[in-house]
């Protein structure tokens, strides 16, 4: 979370640098912080779903030699 919050910060400042304009500064770092939380969720999901499939593949695995 420290790291979106960096990167937010970061953003503003490059996106109010380059556009000599605060307000679309703002509203382009609110959008790539937007994009950054969705990747850090979908980040998180994919690791959550391969664990259950892992378990998965597991239970598989030891009910075939029944």
């Amino acid at each position: 979370m420290v790291i979106i919050l960096v990167l937010a910060i970061i953003a503003i400042v490059a996106f109010s640098a380059e556009l000599h304009n605060a307000g679309a500064g703002i509203i382009s770092s609110v959008i790539i912080l937007v994009i950054a939380v969705i990747a850090s969720i979908l980040t998180i999901l994919t690791v959550i779903f391969s664990f259950k499939l892992a378990k998965l593949l597991k239970l598989q695995e030891a009910y075939q030699f029944v």
